[in-house]
């Protein structure tokens, strides 16, 4: 496995644990396996620290295996979570042409709090669509 033969300090381990995670993450969905998907979390959180040019997937993708791990378990702090990571990705994005993505994540998981919660959870501020936030 290329994770496990890059030295710490290699420049590419931060990318070879993101992908990791990714696909463990891709692997739960279809194994529903739990195990896969607590592992994607921490490598995912590995691969942040690992590396500051792919932090932005890497949020990303954490926010959507912390959306995964609601979905299965319901524990609303996992949604919490999930809407936090996702809005650190917004912010940490700016000029980054894949933003449109992570803004769709996060209001994928605004909306799901919003249709559990009933709005009684609301947002301290709204994102309105060129990301600057009121």
């Amino acid at each position: 496995m290329a994770v496990e033969a890059a030295p710490t300090d290699h420049p590419n381990r931060g990318a070879y644990l993101g992908s990791l995670g990714a696909l463990l993450g891709k692997r739960c969905e279809r194994t529903d396996a739990i195990d896969d998907l607590e592992r994607a979390i921490e490598i995912t959180e590995e691969a942040m620290e690992a590396t500051f040019d792919e932090r932005p997937n890497n949020l990303n993708t954490l926010s959507a295996l912390f959306g995964r791990r609601y979905e299965r378990a319901g524990a609303i702090d996992d949604l919490n979570l999930s809407i936090e990571v996702a809005e650190t990705a917004v912010k940490t994005s700016m000029g980054d042409p894949n933003r449109s993505i992570r803004l769709n994540t996060l209001s994928s998981w605004i909306g799901r709090r919003f249709q559990i919660t009933g709005g009684e959870q609301r947002m301290h501020r709204r994102t309105i669509p060129n990301g600057m936030h009121r």
